[in-house]
């Protein structure tokens, strides 16, 4: 039999593969529940219709447990990973409070996270990769993934995301030019990095949310383009136009009716947190917690709105200070958060408890985490009048009194303090009281947790 001659026209799919030193397949983590630890804001019902979860341990044994729970349920994730740098990142939050919001802020220093992962990164890689398979089972069918990196590394994981996600429902990239060429930046011999990308899939092409977001015009295109008046002051610009009989004419465009530009995939005018001047001016205060890699709530509140709507459900599970977790509460998203770091869990609980009225959430635990306790533990002094109790913190230096953030009053139910009051210092009002006012707690235990800038907690019972 004469063989068959190579079909020359005929397409041959493929997609590339990067391989790395250990890669494996489909790992398999085993499901480790996360317990709750505190129910929050105060006065929030006790079963609420929805609760959001802010988990902190290892997010690779939180996303197996959520697979039981909301596999094909989530709507959008967003995810702000290490990008392989080879660096420690150090947080630095502020300490006790200021007697003058002029008064410069007394700030300690702490590792939040290390991004070492070797000579070839390859444990780097085997670590996404297990967590973006996991990603991938919980988004439902509309859902989108953001994933927010850089060059180092961006390049390889782009082929990983094919790889798990499919290249064909890849939705491009979209450039965040963060600022300028300045200062600190331009020593080095390369060119001054001044932006990060963001790669974005959906879970199936074509059937994921999308929603038009148009930018307010800049003031040059302003002055270019809407550089004529109307009698009344109204700017506007002349668009040409055509008729039917090919006689041209032009109609008026008013700038004060225009919806502005649609957003592309290039965007300019989202600032660093480190670069929003308000930090650096006496009396006024930014977004800036401290924590290292912040990313702007400008930034998360757009990507929201590109791919969700009010109710929808997001996931961050490298959520680190809390930024999009902040950003779903504000536009009425509900939310899981994870990160591993307690200095994080925490600084993201405080930065929702000081919204208005949040919506029900339950700081947890992966149960393996040990927490580690404060090194000086306050007296929790008791007062009861009837059904009424209120609760005085003693016994503690000055020095380690500034050092806690947030401490909290309310009743065990079993392991879990469904708290009745909350003190903690946010960014604007950095002082805190010791002493609760007084509560109606006639069921269950009454306890106290105090927690410091650090994360560290323990729960006390008071007498």
């Amino acid at each position: 039999m004469k063989p068959r001659a190579p079909d020359l026209n005929r397409t041959i799919a493929f997609s590339p593969e990067l391989v790395w030193p250990g890669k494996r397949g489909p790992a398999h983590p085993r499901a480790i529940a996360s317990e709750p630890w505190e129910l929050l804001p105060p006065g929030a019902p006790a079963r609420p219709e929805w609760r959001n979860l802010l988990i902190q341990g290892d997010n690779l044994a939180a996303l197996a447990a959520l697979r039981e729970r909301f596999v094909g349920r989530v709507d959008l994730i967003y995810i702000d990973p290490p990008f392989a740098t080879g660096s420690d990142f150090d947080y630095c939050p502020e300490v006790g409070e200021r007697t003058s919001s002029a008064q410069p802020a007394r700030r300690v220093s702490a590792t939040a996270y290390r991004d070492g992962w070797g000579p070839h990164r390859s444990a780097w890689f085997t670590m996404m990769a297990d967590r973006l398979r996991l990603a991938r089972e919980l988004l439902s069918e509309q859902g989108t993934l953001y994933v927010h990196v850089d060059w180092n590394v961006g390049h390889h994981l782009r082929v990983v995301l094919d790889e798990i996600f499919g290249a064909d429902n890849s939705l491009g990239e979209i450039v965040w030019s963060y600022g300028s060429p300045s200062g600190g930046r331009t020593a080095g011999r390369k060119l001054v990095k001044a932006h990060d990308f963001i790669l974005a899939f959906a879970k199936t092409y074509g059937r994921q949310k999308y929603n038009l977001v148009r930018l307010p015009y800049s003031e040059r295109y302003v002055a270019d383009w809407f550089k004529y008046q109307d009698e009344d002051g109204r700017r506007f610009r002349k668009r040409y136009r055509r008729d039917k009989d090919g006689v041209s004419y032009f109609e008026k465009q008013y700038l004060d009716e225009s919806k502005g530009v649609p957003a592309s995939t290039v965007w300019t005018d989202v600032q660093q947190v480190y670069a929003d001047p308000r930090a650096y001016k006496a009396g006024m205060t930014s977004e800036i917690t401290g924590y290292p890699t912040q990313k702007p709530l400008k930034l998360l509140e757009r990507i929201l709105a590109l791919s969700t709507e009010p109710g929808d459900l997001v996931l961050d599970f490298f959520a680190g200070s809390g930024t999009t977790l902040v950003a779903a509460e504000r536009t009425g998203r509900r939310w899981i958060g994870c990160d591993q770091n307690p200095q994080a869990t925490e600084l993201a609980a405080r930065r929702l408890l000081s919204l208005p009225a949040p919506a029900p959430f339950s700081l947890e635990r992966i149960a393996k985490e040990k927490a580690e306790a404060l090194d000086e533990v306050p007296q929790a002094r008791l007062e009861r009048q009837g059904d009424r109790v209120r609760i005085r913190l003693e016994g503690l230096e000055s020095q380690a009194a500034e050092k806690i953030e947030r401490w909290s009053v309310g009743a065990l139910r079993g392991r879990v303090l469904a708290s009745a009051w909350t003190a903690f210092r946010t960014l604007k009002v950095r002082a805190m009281p010791l002493q609760s006012p007084w509560l109606e707690l006639a069921k269950g235990e009454v306890a106290v947790q105090v927690v410091d800038l650090l994360g560290r907690s323990s729960r006390i019972a008071p007498r």
